[in-house]
C-alpha cells in the first residue's frame, strides 16, 4: 500500500523549542462522533487531575461542537476552522496530537503532526496502525477512554527529539519518496502490460 503524502517543507519544526509547561494536547479534524472527541474530554478530565497544567486545544468545527463544549472544562480550548498556516501554528505550540477516532482510512493529520515534531497518540482503527510505531507516539484500542488516558499520561514522560520524529516522517512520506514509490508501480504496470498481452494471444491461438 503506497500511504499519503505530506508536505514535509510546510509541515516542518517550529524555529524554536517548544514550552512544555503547560503540557498542550492537540486535535484536528471535523467534530462529529466518528472522531470521538467526547472520549478525548473525558479521558483528557482524569488525566489532568494528576496534571493541573496540561491544555487541551480542538481545531476544527462541526455538528457535535455544542455538545462537547458542555464536556469541557477551562483548560479546553476550541479554536473553531483553522487555515493551514493556523493549524501549523497550532502543531508548533502543541506537545503532542490525539486522534481518538473510531474509524481512518490513513489519519494525514497524523503525519502532518509528526513532521512538525510532535509524537502522536492514535488508535486502531484502520489506518494509523498501518504506520504509527512505538517510535512515533502511542497506538490504543478504539474505545478505551482509560488507555487513552495512560496513553497521554505516557507521551508526557517519554523523550520524543522534534527532529527525529521530522526526518523520520518526511523519509516515509515526503512528496518525493511517495512520489517515487508511484512511478515505481507505474513502471511496473507498464513492463508487465505487453507481457500480459503477449500471453494472452499465446493463449487464444
Amino acid at each position: 500500500m503506497i500511504p499519503n503524502c505530506v508536505d514535509a517543507e510546510f509541515f516542518r519544526p517550529p524555529r524554536h523549542d517548544r514550552a512544555t509547561t503547560p503540557f498542550v494536547f492537540l486535535f484536528v479534524g471535523d467534530l462529529v462522533r466518528s472522531k470521538r472527541i467526547d472520549l478525548l474530554l473525558r479521558a483528557f478530565a482524569v488525566y489532568r487531575r494528576d496534571h493541573p497544567a496540561s491544555r487541551l486545544v480542538i481545531a476544527g468545527a462541526g455538528k457535535e461542537r455544542r455538545c462537547l463544549a458542555e464536556l469541557s472544562g477551562d483548560a479546553v480550548e476550541f479554536t473553531g476552522t483553522l487555515s493551514r498556516s493556523e493549524i501549523r501554528r497550532q502543531m508548533w505550540s502543541a506537545n503532542a496530537l490525539v486522534l481518538p477516532s473510531d474509524f481512518e482510512t490513513f489519519g494525514v493529520v497524523l503525519i502532518e503532526a509528526l513532521a512538525t515534531g510532535i509524537p502522536v497518540i492514535a488508535t486502531r482503527c484502520g489506518g494509523p496502525e498501518e504506520f504509527v510505531t512505538a517510535a512515533d507516539g502511542v497506538l490504543i484500542n478504539c474505545g478505551d477512554e482509560s488507555a487513552l488516558t495512560r496513553a497521554m499520561t505516557s507521551i508526557r514522560t517519554r523523550s520524543f527529539r522534534a527532529e527525529r520524529l521530522a526526518s523520520s516522517a518526511s523519509a516515509r512520506f515526503g512528496y518525493d519518496v511517495i512520489a517515487q514509490q508511484l512511478c515505481d508501480v507505474y513502471q511496473r504496470v507498464v513492463v508487465r502490460s505487453p507481457q500480459r498481452r503477449a500471453a494472452a494471444r499465446a493463449a487464444s491461438a
